[in-house]
């Protein structure tokens, strides 16, 4: 998954190829197909362990009392899943920037739970001491924040793993 995840945070969804996944593991394609028939459903697979980590980050968020502390544990989650995939070779967090290029059978579930993620995170932002803020304005949040964090992608690199 991580040289997977590597090749597609690289090469986007047009340079992603089974073939290109396989030279980074060091492995014939053809034993990559076994598991994987199509670069699509690879690409799926990619994108389903990020949500699915990003999915343990809002566990953690979720049990804060208020919007504030909810947010600011998933934002350190993330930061903390982005020095150790540094610092640690963990398995690095795919982008989300072309999920919507993703063709084929997989497409619908995909979209279906990348569109759950955000109105996951979106909760984060409920409380009654915030009537004013709607699920409307509580989605369009959820999606700042994820922009946010993932721009993070181009200046990161900047910066010491443990800063």
């Amino acid at each position: 998954m991580s040289a997977a995840i590597k090749v597609f945070a690289a090469q986007g969804m047009s340079g992603f190829t089974l073939a290109a996944v396989a030279k980074r593991m060091d492995l014939h394609p053809v034993s990559l197909t076994y598991y994987f028939k199509r670069k699509e459903d690879l690409a799926a697979a990619v994108l389903h362990d990020t949500m699915g980590r990003f999915g343990e980050m809002l566990t953690q968020a979720e049990a804060e009392p208020s919007p504030p502390n909810r947010l600011r544990i998933f934002v350190a989650a993330y930061f903390e899943a982005r020095r150790r995939s540094t610092a640690e070779g963990d398995i690095p967090l795919a982008p989300f920037s072309e999920i919507y290029l993703v063709e084929g059978d997989q497409s619908k579930a995909l979209i279906e739970a990348f569109n759950s993620l955000y109105v996951r995170i979106a909760r984060l932002f409920k409380s009654p001491e915030m009537p004013w803020m709607t699920p409307p304005r509580r989605q369009a949040l959820a999606r700042l924040v994820v922009n946010q964090l993932t721009w993070s992608d181009t200046w990161i690199g900047a910066y010491e793993p443990d800063d």
